[in-house]
C-alpha cells in the first residue's frame, strides 16, 4: 500500500511538472 501511494504521489509530481512545462513555455 506504501509503494502505491509513493507511485500515485511520483505521478502527481510528473503531471505538476509537465503543467509547470507548459506554462514556461
Amino acid at each position: 500500500m506504501g509503494e502505491d501511494v509513493l507511485s500515485v504521489f511520483e505521478h502527481a509530481i510528473k503531471v505538476l511538472s509537465c503543467k509547470d512545462d507548459l506554462v514556461d513555455s
